[in-house]
């Protein structure tokens, strides 16, 4: 049987403690996904679909509240998806899912699904493993092995992004630095900092339009802004310019 991110270990306890329940992801998914959504191997629609697996997996995954979660499904049907896509034929959704297992980014199996997490298991050429491979090494060498817990309610809003990419790596960018599950389980405990230009280099997209998209999910209430980030920020400018006008006037 192929590994899948619901074998890994989510080094946290089973009950769901984020309203609506997460999805976890290994970096290196997102990597994938994306390098090959960018080398124009899978189609816009295709990294869609792959999205919305994950979130079809997940409520297959559900039991009875109080019940232990299961990271293995109890089933997978292709059509499944057309939920959450209701205005795209299912012709063009099970495309989408023959490109996707062309290359091995996930399997589907009788009623069982599983997703690729190395470099070894997709079928691309080297091109795209180079780009997937270049992305995961800017993560931070701490956590970059380390599951992302993606909220539901923000994987369901990736999916709904279509075509709007940079909507979609500023809210992977923001996930990767604010999700991990090496952080403490508590909901408001998940916090992180992350620069425009880091996921404009990180993903290949403006970091101008990054910043205005952060700005829009702010606004949006998706992420807050934590004002003792905010309040350090500052006092660093301060002491920055401070120190610089008493180096002038030592001269």
């Amino acid at each position: 049987m192929p590994p899948s991110t619901a074998d890994l270990d989510p080094e946290t306890p089973a009950v769901q403690d984020i309203l609506g329940g997460t999805c976890p992801l290994a970096p290196m998914q997102i990597c994938l996904l994306w390098a090959a959504r960018q080398e124009k191997i899978i189609s816009p629609l295709a990294f869609t679909v792959y999205v919305a697996a994950h979130e079809v997996k997940f409520w297959r995954c559900k039991t009875e509240p109080g019940e232990t979660y299961r990271y293995t499904p109890y089933g997978f049907q292709r059509a499944d998806v057309n939920r959450l896509l209701p205005d795209v034929p299912a012709a063009k959704i099970a495309k989408a899912f023959d490109e996707l297992e062309a290359i091995h980014l996930l399997t589907i199996a009788d009623t069982g699904i599983w997703f690729a997490e190395t470099l070894n298991e997709v079928s691309v050429n080297e091109r795209v493993k180079q780009r997937a491979l270049t992305m995961f090494n800017q993560l931070h060498p701490d956590t970059r092995d380390k599951l992302i817990k993606i909220p539901r309610r923000l994987l369901k809003l990736i999916i709904q992004c279509g075509r709007r990419i940079v909507r979609t790596a500023t809210l992977f960018g923001l996930l990767l630095t604010t999700m991990l599950t090496k952080r403490t389980t508590r909901y408001e405990g998940y916090k992180g900092c992350c620069k425009a230009e880091w996921i404009g280099k990180l993903f290949g997209v403006n970091a101008k339009r990054v910043n205005l998209e952060r700005a829009k999910l702010i606004e949006e209430g998706w992420f807050t802004r934590e004002r003792i980030l905010m309040l350090t920020l500052a006092f660093s400018t301060f002491l920055f310019l401070y120190l610089s006008f008493r180096l002038i006037e030592t001269f």
